[in-house]
């Protein structure tokens, strides 16, 4: 008799009311995650400041894509990144890039797609920061040969950045050691924090200025040449 009276009670009623409400909504949030549609729920006060992270030209970052859903190794076909900034567009393949950051600062969009067996093709987006650095004023004072890569360039020319959007030519020297390139006597060159940014020479496309490009690199200059440093 006490629990039929219990039953009856108004607050026991609206227990039992919530806890429909609520088993219901449970069962909708987990049809919707299912597909990727659940909103992210959050019962921890949000943060007032958003932290941003600027980075320098020249600095290498390592691009991972976080993926939401559980994707296993063997299943991941290919990964594509897109980096767009000041008008120009580099693709870059890979689950784990290593990638240099252009020369020149401001706000660049990144873009990942990924191929994954038997699923859709998964995307997402974000944004690198890049402070903006001028580019400091070299001339070599005697003939030089600087290594520009510690293996094999696959490409016989490469474009020197030169400020602006502008880039030189030059050719490749490959070695057991390296590939290198030679710097003459008077040649003047930009850098960034002593490093001198270069594409390799694509036959298929312009040089530097163009849209299509392939991503930068950057090699150190030699002691002798970071000392007539100038803005």
């Amino acid at each position: 008799m006490h629990l039929e009276s219990i039953r009856k009670s108004k607050i026991f009623i609206w227990v039992e009311v919530v806890s429909i409400i609520w088993g219901f909504l449970t069962i909708v949030y987990i049809i919707l995650n299912a597909f990727g549609a659940a909103p992210d729920l959050n019962f921890v006060k949000k943060a007032d400041i958003q932290p941003v992270v600027y980075l320098y030209p020249g600095s290498n970052v390592q691009l991972k894509p976080d993926f939401k859903k559980v994707v296993l190794q063997d299943e991941l076909l290919n990964v594509d990144w897109t980096i767009k900034g000041k008008g120009k567009s580099t693709k870059i393949t890979g689950p784990l890039p290593i990638v240099t950051l252009p020369p020149e600062g401001g706000i660049y969009d990144l873009k990942v797609q990924a191929k994954v067996r038997d699923k859709a093709d998964m995307i997402g987006a974000g944004s690198i920061y890049i402070v903006q650095v001028e580019p400091q004023k070299v001339t070599a004072t005697e003939n030089l040969k600087v290594k520009v890569a510690d293996t094999p360039l696959e490409a016989e020319e490469i474009e020197i950045y030169q400020g602006a959007g502008k880039s030189s030519e030059a050719k490749i020297e490959i070695t057991e050691e390296g590939s290198f390139v030679n710097i003459l006597r008077g040649q003047e060159l930009q850098a960034v924090d002593g490093k001198v940014f270069f594409k390799l020479k694509d036959p298929r496309f312009e040089p530097a200025s163009t849209v299509q490009m392939k991503e930068f690199k950057s090699f150190e200059l030699p002691a002798s040449m970071k000392t007539n440093l100038k803005n």
